[in-house]
């Protein structure tokens, strides 16, 4: 309390009584608020009052106005306290303000902030009313892009303005970044695929086999239970994944312990004709039915699982050729073009040899290799003794491993084992060969006639569709000269098959021979031209590739008729000549 010599003369704190003042001379005097009470605004301004001379009681009341309270509910249109960062979000904001003054102009000042940052203000909105009562309801509404908002938390801070104040109007503030109720969230996923097996990012191309995603996810609101949903895609064509003809999906429910977490969702599915494709976890983040988040990205290579295919291609290491002569060694190459590997990984591969006909392995080789690019080669090389492998087919079966920390073969990754497969095969030939007439089986024929004979070759092994040379010689196996020649192409219809050589010989002076021919079979060139030896036969004791030629008169080995007949004329004429003798001995 002061005079008007501005004196104080007395100091005091209200108790919620009446406080008295004795003694006080007539004049002004003024009351000043050192100390505003708790839940109240300060004075306006100071309170003067005017003692009179009068003995009556004389009394002033002082009104310290009770600080407005504030509360707010903040959500999204959806009614959820999260969204998805979309180009257009509305945030609702419900206000409840009490202990106003009737019929009192106010305004609602609010900025929508990130909690982060909240010099960075998203939203602003401001209302003036005149309170109908001493609470009042106001909804705001906040309309803005969250494109960039993803993972960050958004804050409502209020101030509530009274318009006729006298000097400062702020009489309540609301500015709690933490108070949960005004806060709406933008959380973000992001997802990370693995094969269960071994936490690698491969994936081998099998019938049962489970990929892990570990779904990292922020800015969740502790306490809120969350569903988590996901699917496999195609990461070439955009397709779901589809196992048995319906999608591979799997989903998790969850309470958000912390704002920050993961959970992890397995997906498990038959692989095994999704070689070479590379599969991509697509994840959306629910709470009570409303998607709050996605990570959809085709080309996050996080999400991504690889599954590899190799095709391979078996051929010769000097040459390339696909078909080979029976010699004691023959070298050929593997060529393995692999599909959606792991760049810049170590991998082991391995390959064993195998007689198409016995199944058998009869050569292996190994060795690592890295990959240097998604898409790439490698190769193995093998050394094979072919002696005795004549009319088989050589294939290829392959394996591809990741390794372990040693380098050593870890996990099996990639496998191509085709029996049928032309490109993975090389073919060792064999031909047996018949020598007979042009027109018939015949393997005996006369010295002084035409000859037409016919040699014809049964090949095996051969590739089928692809031309050949043969070329046929006419051997007397007495002489060892060669009398007769005959060449030609032939295609190969089938890989087991037949072709033919034509020869006309002049039989006379061959009396007594034996007559063999001798095969041999060529790749073309380009030109049709004999290129490289593949198969032969020369067997000069082999019956079926020789004939024989007699004395004209001589009967046909193997010829009964003419047998018999001869012998019967021979009979007779002995018959004759032995019935004369006994003519002439009775004489």
């Amino acid at each position: 309390l002061y005079n008007s010599n501005n004196e104080k003369l007395e100091e005091w704190t209200t108790t919620g009584k009446v406080h008295t003042f004795k003694g006080l001379a007539k004049g002004d005097y003024t009351i000043k608020e050192v100390r505003t009470p708790k839940g109240y605004l300060p004075l306006e301004e100071e309170y003067r009052f005017t003692v009179k001379e009068t003995e009556e009681v004389q009394k002033h009341d002082i009104f310290n106005e009770p600080i407005p309270e504030i509360k707010s509910i903040a959500a999204f249109d959806t009614g959820a306290k999260e969204s998805l960062p979309n180009e257009e979000v509305t945030v609702n904001d419900k206000f409840e303000l009490k202990k106003l003054r009737r019929d009192f102009p106010y305004e609602l000042r609010t900025k929508l902030v990130e909690k982060d940052n909240v010099s960075n203000v998203i939203a602003e909105k401001s209302h003036q009313f005149f309170a109908s009562d001493f609470s009042q309801e106001i909804d705001l509404k906040y309309t803005f892009n969250a494109k960039e908002l993803e993972g960050k938390r958004l804050v409502v801070l209020a101030e509530l303005h009274r318009l006729n104040r006298s000097g400062n109007t702020l009489v309540a503030v609301h500015k709690d970044i933490n108070n949960i109720d005004e806060t709406v969230v933008f959380p973000k996923i992001k997802t990370t695929a693995t094969d269960k097996k071994d936490g690698g990012k491969d994936l081998f191309a099998g019938e049962k086999q489970t990929v892990k995603d570990k779904v990292s996810y922020f800015n969740l609101i502790i306490g809120r239970i969350y569903k988590v949903m996901g699917r496999l895609v195609d990461e070439e064509t955009g397709e779901p994944i589809l196992d048995n003809g319906k999608e591979v999906t799997a989903e998790k429910e969850f309470t958000a312990k912390e704002s920050n977490g993961f959970v992890e969702l397995e997906f498990t599915f038959n692989a095994s004709a999704l070689a070479g494709k590379t599969v991509v976890v697509f994840e959306d983040m629910y709470q009570d039915k409303i998607k709050i988040a996605t990570h959809t990205d085709i080309t996050d290579k996080e999400q991504s699982i690889y599954i590899p295919r190799i095709t391979t291609k078996l051929t010769g290491i000097d040459y390339k050729q696909k078909i080979f002569y029976p010699n004691e060694k023959i070298r050929i190459k593997d060529t393995m073009q692999y599909e959606n590997f792991v760049k810049g990984k170590v991998y082991y591969a391995k390959g064993e040899i195998v007689n198409d006909k016995t199944g058998k392995v009869i050569k292996r080789s190994e060795g690592n290799f890295i990959a240097d690019k998604r898409n790439g080669e490698a190769s193995l090389d093998f050394t094979i003794d072919a002696k005795g492998l004549e009319g088989t087919r050589l294939v290829c079966f392959e394996e591809i491993y990741t390794v372990d920390e040693n380098g050593n073969p870890d996990k099996l990754v990639a496998s191509h084992k085709d029996i049928n497969d032309e490109g993975q095969s090389v073919y060792i030939p064999k031909i047996k060969t018949k020598l007979t007439g042009k027109d018939s089986d015949e393997k005996v024929f006369y010295a002084d006639e035409k000859i037409n004979l016919k040699d014809t070759m049964e090949y095996e092994s051969f590739i089928k569709g692809k031309m050949y040379y043969a070329k046929g010689e006419i051997v007397n196996d007495k002489t060892g000269k060669v009398i007769k020649r005959s060449e030609g192409n032939f295609i190969a219809d089938e890989r087991n098959g037949k072709t033919s050589l034509d020869f006309t010989i002049n039989g006379k002076g061959l009396e007594g021979t034996r007559l063999v021919c001798f095969e041999e079979i060529y790749t073309v060139d380009e030109n049709g031209k004999p290129d490289k030896l593949i198969a032969i036969h020369k067997d000069i004791n082999d019956e079926g590739q020789s004939i024989k030629i007699i004395k004209k008169d001589t009967p046909k080995t193997g010829d009964k008729e003419n047998y018999i007949y001869y012998v019967l004329g021979l009979l007779a004429a002995g018959g004759i000549v032995t019935y004369l003798r006994i003519k002439r001995a009775k004489k």
